[in-house]
Order: structure tokens, then sequence, then C-alpha cells
């Protein structure tokens, strides 16, 4: 009787084991993924899972009535415009790409902390890319994604900046016409600004 009473308190002690490793394991993965989720962010700057047609207070509006939104899609995250009055998230993938799922909208503590920032890729200066705001990431490419925009048509229109070094350099925007339009005169996401521009 004794010796089953001691493999019963074993058993329960493995069981509790077990259980704490499982939480552990699943705590450590998370903040991981929370470290790799804002890799790259300046502090006070995060995104957060977007809900449809629920903008969160501390979300950065980019435009008026318009939010930066960041989308999973094949393993590349996209820059997004955010309509939140439609819950859709829309992007440049070679043409509009619409979003309902898997979307993140940019948020910080501190909106004084950005600014938009005019840059010309056409005559490209170094200080155009300091203390740019990261947007995501496009495999395709094998280059980070920041976050542009351009006033065309009276209309704000956001969208992925790939790095004034890279050969496909600019603001890559999606078009009414299903097609894509590149500028290199543009609007870039920038922290640490004294004022907004």
């Amino acid at each position: 009787m004794l010796l089953l009473l001691v493999d019963a308190e074993l058993s329960c002690e493995w069981f509790e084991l077990q259980k704490m490793y499982r939480i552990f394991s699943l705590l450590f993965f998370m903040c991981i993924g929370r470290v790799l989720d804002v890799e790259g962010l300046p502090e006070g700057v995060y995104w957060r899972d977007y809900i449809p047609r629920e903008i969160p207070d501390d979300a950065f509006e980019a435009a008026p009535g318009l939010y930066l939104g960041q989308a999973l899609h094949q393993g590349n995250l996209l820059v997004t415009t955010i309509y939140p009055h439609i819950g859709t998230a829309v992007g440049e993938l070679g043409g509009q790409k619409n979003f309902k799922h898997n979307i993140k909208i940019l948020c910080t503590m501190w909106p004084d902390k950005l600014c938009w920032e005019f840059v010309n890729f056409s005559e490209p200066i170094e200080s155009q890319m300091k203390n740019v705001v990261k947007g995501g990431y496009e495999e395709g490419l094998a280059s980070e994604l920041y976050i542009g925009k351009k006033l065309i048509h009276r209309e704000w229109k956001i969208g992925k900046v790939i790095e004034m070094m890279h050969p496909n350099k600019g603001l890559y925007l999606w078009t009414e016409e299903a097609s894509v339009s590149r500028q290199y005169q543009f609007h870039i996401l920038k922290y640490n600004c004294t004022s907004n521009k």
C-alpha cells in the first residue's frame, strides 16, 4: 500500500512538472514572439492586433480617418492602409490587395514623436533614411519595408517604401486601375521628431 502511495505522489509531481514545463514553454515563445514583433521599432511604438472597425485609443492616425496597418501574407509582413469604416486593410502586392484577417495596427504612446518627412529618392541623401519606422518585410525583395504616403488626387495614399539604396527604391502604391505606381518624392514616417511636419 505504501508503494502505491509513493507511486501516486510521484505521478502527481511528474504531472505538475509537465504542466509547469508547458506553461514555461508557452510564455517563453510568447516573449520571443513579442521581441521579434517589435524588433526595429522605437520605444513606445508597437503593432497591435486589429479588430475590424475598432480603432484602439493609441492608434497612430496616418491621415484623417486612415491608419497604418501591417498584414501577414505568405510569410511577408506588408504595409497597408486600414480603412476603419469598412474594416479592411489595403496594400500593394503587384496591384491592390485587400486584407480582412491577420492585420496589425500601428500604435504609439507618444504620437508627437512620430512625423512625416518629405524625401526625394531621385536625389538620395543619407539622412533621408535616418530614424525611419520599419513597417514590414517582403521576402521576394529581400528588403525591410518602411512606411510612406503621398497626396494623389486630393487623397492620401499610404504604401510600402523600399530603401533608397535598393535597386527597386521608392514608395509603392496601388492604383484604381489595379496596377502599381512607384513614387520617388513622398513623405516617409520617422520617429524622434521634434514636431510634426
